[in-house]
């Protein structure tokens, strides 16, 4: 069974509309590659989503950018704004070529994999670029905070658990990168917040999980779930229950295949 967005289960508008606005993966990925210097360099975005944010990104500063995606949807949102290139794959298998890329990227997409397949899809992100492939995912295990917060956490990691996610990737990430390329240096980068109110990203990731749900409902997710997270999202949705919390760091790896530099 593929994972959620594999299956169209969460490539829904909503979900859509909130990968958009997820503004903080997509500034550690800018300081990432601003940090490569992409000028007249091809930039492979691996598991893009519906956002152009990152694409405009690289054209500003003059790279060549091309998404891909397991969801046709989410390309099919890209495809709305006219000018966006697109590639429907299964980050598994990839159809490009060694070296075809100087630059691959991909951000929160392995942590929906099984061991086995993230493993598959860490080789063929590192294969296809001639330079460094950069991987993005979060470590739940600095997700703190007061009452709403940990209900939010715990109501979370049992989705996860039935829908194959792994929030915690992040902690263990570099180890697996290390144990699957071939020598290549690989550095490590932590993008860390500090407390504050984040329920603007809380509330639609507890809808997104309302919403898969209820598809799933009788097949992974009972009713009385369903019934609870409908409170949950209530719940946090009050403003006295909105109490400032530590979010959860974003870990990113580097594979150095040549430094240009």
């Amino acid at each position: 069974m593929g994972n959620v967005y594999e299956l169209g289960i969460a490539t829904t508008e909503d979900e859509a509309t909130r990968l958009k606005v997820l503004n903080f993966p997509l500034e550690a990925s800018k300081k990432l590659l601003l940090k490569c210097g992409i000028r007249g360099k091809k930039v492979l975005d691996i598991g893009a989503g519906p956002s152009i944010s990152l694409e405009e990104f690289v054209q500003e500063l003059g790279g060549y950018y091309l998404a891909c995606d397991i969801s046709s949807t989410f390309l099919l949102e890209r495809k709305k704004v006219g000018f966006s290139q697109t590639v429907q794959v299964d980050n598994t298998s990839l159809p490009f070529a060694d070296d075809s890329f100087d630059f691959t990227h991909t951000r929160i997409v392995l942590a929906h994999l099984s061991f086995e397949r993230r493993a598959q899809a860490i080789k063929e992100s590192v294969r296809v670029a001639s330079q460094k492939s950069l991987m993005l995912e979060w470590n739940w295990k600095t997700f703190k905070g007061g009452e709403a917060i940990s209900e939010f956490v715990n109501w979370s990691l049992k989705f996860f658990e039935q829908t194959g996610f792994n929030p915690f990737l992040g902690e263990s990430l570099e180890t697996e990168v290390i144990n699957v390329v071939d020598k290549q240096p690989v550095n490590e980068y932590i993008f860390r917040r500090k407390p504050g109110n984040y329920y603007h990203e809380v509330i639609p990731l507890a809808e997104t999980f309302l919403s898969v749900g209820k598809k799933l409902k009788g097949k992974k997710f009972e009713s009385g779930f369903i019934d609870q997270l409908e409170s949950l999202i209530g719940f946090l949705n009050e403003e006295k229950n909105k109490q400032t919390f530590t979010p959860p760091d974003l870990v990113a790896v580097e594979v150095i295949k040549y430094d240009n530099k």
